[in-house]
């Protein structure tokens, strides 16, 4: 019981539609299992203790066999069949209650609170279904002729059917405005999140999102190499051209730049006319490469503004980044080769002092 009372405090939900549902899903199993503990176990042994076999014997395994599920939750393949289960336990459990009516006709009272449980475990798409199945079993049930049933006025049948069939519907909306929810805030939350890391002009990293790049590389990722880029004479493009051609020529750097990298590597505009390169699992001999390759793409695609085209150049710093920790001291001395590569003509790349 201390185990699974801590397992709810500590409970962690997800960032996403179904790892929310499939966390919440997890979260009723064990809060279920505790009510169980707490409610379903006295209630039973009471219900034996004043003859009620039958409902004892119910009561106490139910509350045994949602104990005994817990241990199928550690392997999320058996949260469907885990869910049926339960569901169709709860289902039972609330005709049984229904149809023999528990203490002096009291046990319809329960099942309002047990239908909101069996649409919860079948979720929006499966809980109409199962609603619709549970309310025609006991409305062929009721209206049957079997006497060992309670004996319920024909108004009281109405009104229980009635009742039972609004609680459904309404969960049912619930569970489906719950479920769209999740999804509106997800995608919110996906766009916020991609516009905080992506630069809106290229669709690049930005700063914070090559960071967080780096955050998420594994150890045989490393060492990889830096390389701090930056478009030779940017600014007379943007005073001859103006500054809607320098977007356009930015934009096809950046897919330029994509064209000769690796889905590992990491791409970022850096700042303006700046970009960041950095390879994974890479050398400098094969950065100097790879920019030299990106370099000649540059110079042999024209960029046409009216009567005339131009070619874009530029020049770079490249070191290497032996892990993440390097990442200051790496970016410094990219920053300084790149100072020496324009102050030495531009159009080159230094990678050693």
């Amino acid at each position: 019981m201390r185990r699974l009372i801590r397992k709810l405090t500590q409970f962690e939900f997800g960032d996403t539609p179904e790892k929310i549902e499939a966390s919440r899903q997890l979260f009723l199993t064990y809060f279920f299992a505790i009510v169980g503990s707490v409610f379903l176990i006295p209630l039973g042994l009471v219900s034996v203790w004043s003859q009620r076999y039958l409902l004892g014997f119910l009561l106490l395994t139910a509350a045994a066999v949602f104990l005994w599920l817990l241990r199928f939750t550690r392997n999320p393949a058996n949260m469907g069949r885990l869910r049926a289960t339960v569901c169709g336990l709860i289902s039972l459990l609330s005709l049984y209650l229904i149809l023999w009516g528990g203490v002096e006709g009291t046990g319809v009272y329960y099942t309002f609170a047990l239908c909101m449980l069996i649409v919860s475990f079948a979720g929006p798409r499966a809980g109409p279904w199962v609603a619709l199945v549970f309310l025609v079993v006991l409305s062929l049930a009721l209206y049957s002729k079997y006497s060992g049933f309670y004996p319920y006025l024909h108004s009281q049948k109405l009104r229980i059917i009635l009742g039972i069939g609004l609680t459904f519907m309404m969960m049912t909306i619930l569970e489906w405005m719950r479920m769209a929810s999740y999804g509106a805030l997800s995608a919110q939350s996906e766009s916020l999140k991609q516009t905080s890391v992506t630069d809106a002009l290229t669709g690049l990293l930005n700063r914070n999102g090559l960071k967080e790049g780096l955050a998420r590389w594994q150890h045989e990722q490393f060492p990889a190499v830096l390389a701090l880029i930056d478009i030779d004479h940017f600014k007379a493009i943007n005073d001859r051209h103006g500054h809607h051609v320098g977007d356009q020529a930015l934009v096809l750097v950046s897919q330029i730049f994509r064209r000769h990298t690796k889905g590992r590597d990491l791409i970022a505009r850096w700042g303006g006319e700046e970009f960041a390169l950095v390879l994974a699992a890479s050398t400098k001999d094969n950065m100097l490469k790879v920019l030299n390759d990106i370099r000649e793409t540059l110079k042999a695609t024209q960029i046409q503004q009216g009567n005339t085209s131009f070619t874009l150049g530029f020049s770079a710093g490249v070191s290497e980044l032996t892990s993440l920790e390097d990442w200051k001291f790496a970016m410094n001395l990219a920053d300084k080769h790149l100072y020496m590569a324009k102050a030495g003509g531009r159009d080159r790349f230094i990678a050693e002092e």
